[in-house]
């Protein structure tokens, strides 16, 4: 039903809808990934993808619903209250970076204007989203597969013309490789990003369809979305990236739980907020414990595991001389790749948690934030952790617009598809949970493919509620 609903829609789509859907994704990969190296010609790509999507929308009919308005007019005020530092302090840097954000997220008000093709629109956004992460799932998995057994050149190096001074292994169809590691002698593994500039980038952007695409086989038991959902969730394990396993916990937790709770809870007045509460309650004791798991991991000694290894496979093998070296290897070097060290990043629940106290202290100096121009490259002030970059950037105010913001985006639109009887809907509404927890790791929430996943999301609701 869902499957076949959704091809007639693609099937109906207007010459203009498919031209505006790809120029959407034009506009979404050239910021997601680095394909393109020379940085004119990525410039050229995006000016030229957003002045055709603003001609297009605004030459529709564009006919925002109320809660639309509601979630415009609150993205509105977050991103003023980041422009406002700027235009107090005179800070011309801080406003040219503003700008670039505020162009990158126009996306979402794009998707979000509506007409009368807007069902077959959102359906091609989609269908073209899982078209492309069954790509780059399988781009991933190739990759890492013929790394691993040395069937890649890994000695070629690019330096990344939109990342001055970042150099990368450079693998050709299969990507990059800025994240390779030798755990042992003789042994490459390369942690999955494709063309995206890292690991965690891309498992974030697979979130969306490897929940999507389990919830549409759970629909209409298609099994090739099942096999497009395996695909797009092992893609995420190859890229040994904490953020994305973070997301896929989340994501279960919400899909799992958001309804039982909701029912036991449901004579309360703030059941939602409590719900959602116990559920991340759960999901921080759980990500303790992967944590935890990860801390033990690093503690092992290497060549112990090897020689346990290698002892098993002896006993258990009558030809063990071809195979218990490799089986040592790779047991030694999924150790290593799983592996979190509590005095790294990738060994805390929350990236850069370990300098709260610096930016506390600039935020209690700064309450109006510092503005977006002291929060480029590495500089100390540019923190990846969404919740830290927000606050430095627009202050106390902005903090608590985001809070609002996200809250909103819950309640009004995750809530309802939570609670839905369609997998789809709920699946896109637990993805959607844990895309933006993803992004406390590793993000800002302005990323193009983030916006579309919101789009998609309250493109669902608003037909949920037509259909009610």
């Amino acid at each position: 039903m869902v499957v076949t609903s959704l091809l007639r829609r693609i099937r109906e789509a207007s010459w203009a809808e498919w031209l505006f859907a790809l120029i959407v994704w034009c506009f979404v990969l050239e910021y997601a990934t680095y394909l393109i190296r020379d940085d004119l010609a990525d410039k050229l790509i995006k000016l030229v993808m957003f002045s055709c999507m603003f001609l297009m929308a605004f030459s529709w009919r564009a006919l925002f619903e109320f809660r639309e308005r509601q979630l415009l007019l609150i993205f509105s005020i977050l991103f003023a209250s980041v422009a406002l530092p700027s235009l107090v302090g005179m800070d011309a840097t801080g406003l040219l970076q503003w700008g670039k954000h505020a162009f990158m997220a126009m996306v979402l008000v794009f998707v979000l204007m509506r007409e009368e093709q807007v069902e077959g629109q959102i359906s091609l956004v989609i269908g073209l989203y899982l078209f492309i992460a069954a790509l780059f799932s399988l781009q991933a998995i190739s990759g890492f597969l013929l790394v691993l057994f040395d069937g890649l050149d890994i000695n070629t190096f690019v330096e990344i013309g939109r990342r001055p001074g970042q150099v990368a292994r450079d693998l050709g169809l299969f990507g990059y490789a800025n994240a390779l590691q030798n755990p042992v002698e003789g042994v490459w593994v390369l942690r999955a990003q494709g063309w995206f500039v890292e690991p965690s980038i891309l498992g974030a952007f697979l979130v969306f369809p490897a929940f999507v695409s389990y919830g549409i086989f759970r629909d209409d038991k298609r099994f090739s979305f099942l096999f497009l959902a395996m695909i797009a969730f092992l893609a995420i394990i190859l890229t040994f990236s904490l953020a994305g396993y973070f997301a896929i916990l989340a994501g279960v937790l919400f899909l799992l739980l958001s309804k039982p709770l909701y029912r036991l809870l449901k004579g309360s007045r703030f059941s939602v907020f409590l719900y959602a509460t116990i559920i991340l309650a759960v999901f921080g004791v759980c990500a303790k414990g992967m944590l935890h798991a990860g801390v033990i991991m690093n503690e092992i000694n290497l060549a112990l595991v090897q020689e346990i290894s290698t002892e098993s496979e002896t006993m258990s093998s009558h030809d063990p001389a071809s195979r218990d070296v490799a089986s040592r290897d790779v047991a030694a070097s999924m150790t290593k790749m799983f592996a979190r060290d509590t005095h790294g990043q990738s060994g805390r629940l929350f990236r850069e948690i370990y300098a709260a106290n610096y930016y506390i202290s600039s935020i209690i100096e700064h309450p109006l934030g510092i503005g977006l121009g002291r929060t480029l490259g590495t500089s100390r002030e540019n923190s990846a952790n969404a919740l830290f970059f927000w606050a430095i950037s627009g202050g106390l105010f902005s903090l608590l617009v985001l809070i609002l913001f996200f809250w909103h985006i819950f309640s009004r639109y995750c809530h309802p598809l939570l609670m839905s009887q369609v997998s789809i809907q709920r699946c896109v509404a637990a993805s959607f949970v844990g895309h933006a927890i993803h992004d406390l790791s590793y993000g800002n929430w302005l990323a193009p493919f983030f916006l579309i996943h919101l789009a998609v999301l309250v493109t669902l609701s608003w037909r949920m509620d037509q259909d009610a």
